[in-house]
């Protein structure tokens, strides 16, 4: 008995420290068929996929932090890739005040792009990973290619054109706005 009792012991502390599982919030299906439904619409033309995450007290706060999370992710690859696409045009010639200019009208774009984005953004489903203090939220969001092309573009034709800078990066920018957007770490 002892043999058995020091065996179970044992095999308890061997376990992952986290016990807890994944479960979905805001839903009647199971986690299962959230995840197959949420694939078939990516198999779909023209659809990406957003993933955003965040520690809340609640399910609301989650919501609206996962949202805010994948936006997040979402603008800053796609202005750093613009970004890089601007400053690698062969064509052009930059100075160095031209250069730093752009790294500020990069971070306008990031949070004009963040702004907007999230209207098109379609919460798949949402699982919710209970903590010490508060949950931990992982969202799994579609959003359509198309019309983030069109917001991309409208985030763009929101930038201050004062400065001959801020005049040539949103027309290099508007050249490359169009191209496929690669999010890391999705």
């Amino acid at each position: 008995m002892k043999k058995y009792l020091l065996f179970v012991l044992v095999s308890l502390f061997s376990l992952p420290v986290s016990l807890s599982a994944q479960e979905l919030v805001g839903s009647t299906r199971t986690l299962e068929a959230a995840q197959r439904q949420h694939a078939d619409k990516l198999k779909q033309k023209g659809i990406l996929e957003l993933i955003g995450t965040c520690q809340a007290a609640g399910t609301r706060e989650g919501r609206q932090g996962v949202k805010a999370d994948a936006a997040q992710r979402y603008s800053d690859a796609c202005a750093s890739q613009t970004a890089a696409w601007v400053k690698a045009d062969k064509k052009a010639a930059y100075s160095d005040a031209e250069l730093r200019e752009f790294d500020l009208l990069q971070n306008v774009y990031r949070a004009y792009l963040k702004d907007i984005i999230q209207d098109e953004m379609v919460l798949s489903y949402m699982v919710r990973e209970r903590l010490k203090e508060g949950s931990e939220y992982r969202g799994y969001f579609t959003l359509d290619e198309e019309a983030a092309s069109r917001l991309r573009l409208q985030a763009l034709e929101k930038m201050p054109q004062e400065t001959t800078a801020a005049k040539k990066w949103v027309l290099k920018a508007s050249s490359f706005v169009n191209q496929k957007v690669v999010v890391s770490g999705q």
